[in-house]
This record gives C-alpha cells, sequence and structure tokens, in this order.
C-alpha cells in the first residue's frame, strides 16, 4: 500500500456471509455493486481482478472494487468471510488486491468474534466495522516494523529462490531454515534479517504459516489423527504439531475441527 490503512473507512457493512469449506464457487466470475473483500480462514483461491492475479490462503484479505470483474476458483476447500461494504474514504493502492496479516493470534481471535456476530443486530454492525478496521490497524503496524517501504520493488533474486525452495520443501521432515540459509550461501542470521525485510514475516514464521495452512485443511477435509496430520505437514509428532497450533493460532486443532466442522 502507498499510505496508512486508517485511510479506510468502512462506513456501511452491507453483507456478512461466512462460508465453511466450499469446494467451488456457484459464480467463477461475479462483479459487485459495491467493494467486497474474502477474509480467509482456511484453504486457498486463486483469483483474478482485472489484470491483476493471485493466490490467497489464511492471513490473506482479498479486496475487489465495485464494478470490476472478479474471477476466483478455489484451489483447496475454502473457508472465509465475504463482506460487502461502502467506503468513506480511501487515499492507498491494494498490492495485488490483498493484503496480509502475519500475527495469526491476533487475526484467529477476529475471525473468531466476526463468526459470533449476526449483522442484523444494530450493536453487532458497529461491532463488525470495529473489528475489521482493527484488522487493518493491525497490518499498518506490522508493515510499519519492516526496514524498507512496502512500495519498493527492489528485487532479491537470492531471497526469492530461497521462498521457492521453502514452497517445494515445506513438508519435508527435514527441512531447516538454517540449511536454507547454507543453499543460499548466507548466515542464518543474514537469511532471516533480508528475508523479514523482504517478504514482511521471518523465514521460520513462514514455513509455520505453510504448515499450519495444510494442518487446518486436513483438520477440516479429514477424519485423519492429528499424529498422521503432524506426519503429512512434516512435524514429528501429534504432540508437537498441537503445541505450535496452538500457540500461533489460539486454539487446539481438535477445538479447530469441532468449530469448524459444526
Amino acid at each position: 500500500m502507498t499510505n496508512n490503512c486508517s485511510s479506510l473507512f468502512f462506513r456501511e457493512i452491507l453483507q456478512h456471509t461466512y462460508w465453511n469449506k466450499i469446494s467451488q464457487f456457484q459464480l467463477t466470475e461475479d462483479i459487485y455493486d459495491e467493494w467486497v473483500l474474502f477474509a480467509i480462514e482456511s484453504g486457498e483461491i486463486e483469483y483474478k481482478i482485472n489484470d491483476i492475479c493471485g493466490r490467497a490462503s489464511y492471513g490473506d484479505i482479498v479486496f475487489c472494487p465495485p464494478k470490476e470483474p472478479f474471477f476466483r476458483k478455489v484451489i483447496h476447500p475454502l473457508t472465509f468471510h465475504f463482506i460487502r461494504f461502502n467506503i468513506g474514504k480511501m487515499n492507498f493502492q491494494l498490492e495485488n488486491n490483498k493484503l496480509t496479516i502475519n500475527d495469526f493470534n491476533r487475526l484467529g481471535s477476529s475471525y473468531q468474534y466476526l463468526r459470533m456476530l449476526d449483522l442484523n443486530n444494530q450493536n453487532h454492525h458497529h461491532w463488525i466495522i470495529h473489528l475489521l478496521s482493527d484488522i487493518l490497524t493491525l497490518y499498518e503496524i506490522e508493515s510499519n516494523q519492516i526496514g524498507r517501504p512496502r512500495d519498493n520493488k527492489g528485487k532479491d533474486k537470492l531471497i526469492e529462490r530461497a521462498k521457492n525452495h521453502i514452497d517445494h520443501h515445506a513438508f519435508d521432515r527435514d527441512i531447516r531454515i538454517n540449511r536454507v540459509a547454507y543453499i543460499i550461501g548466507l548466515s542464518a542470521v543474514q537469511f532471516t534479517r533480508r528475508f523479514k525485510t523482504y517478504y514482511n514475516i521471518t523465514p521460520q514464521d513462514y514455513l509455520t504459516s505453510l504448515k499450519l495452512n495444510k494442518a487446518k485443511s486436513l483438520l477440516l477435509e479429514t477424519n485423519y489423527t492429528i499424529d498422521h496430520i503432524a506426519d503429512l505437514c512434516g512435524y514429528n509428532n501429534g504432540f508437537y504439531l498441537s503445541r505450535i497450533f496452538t500457540k500461533k493460532l489460539n486454539i487446539t486443532p481438535n477445538q479447530y475441527r469441532i468449530i469448524n466442522q459444526i
């Protein structure tokens, strides 16, 4: 974004729908009269808005302006909040029509409260606006913690190569961040610093997010045991997965499965 997120003001929430584990959209492309956003809790989508293409998963919020064709395809079964809204003021550009939140604990808590609210209740309408504004403020805070402006377009091919390696080996049992650093010829400290500067997240947190996104999908899509899911996500056992899951998402894997399968 080019300016602060606080310049986005949710003047009115017109619709809030919570979708749980959908395998496809009724329409692969739609056009809305107002702004809409997809706040993703689990799964993954591929999307295109005008000439901008991208993918989004947990932590990502995709925005589509009014009257713009919005193509979307489910890659992995999707759980998300669909929100249609009017804005009072917006003085920024969205990068790839989405923003990403890295604080999973705070974001998961906000999503949990959103699921509890009824838009028909006037008080709830106010609270929904408050929660959405809080999420954007969180994004703004995270953005200001990095070492360079977000709109810096300078490329770091070495770090991009490292990210691709993590993407392809995220669920290997033996993947280690210090090993990835060694492969590209950096110390672990140098690698972490450059990765955080470039992607707004540490390589370890990025790796963890990939593992937990897969764990969340498996919890909702299968009846696998926690130990089996841990194995598929590259963790040594279910106890370790449960500890990381609970620490990052503020909910145990079993609680997440029960709540989202209702």
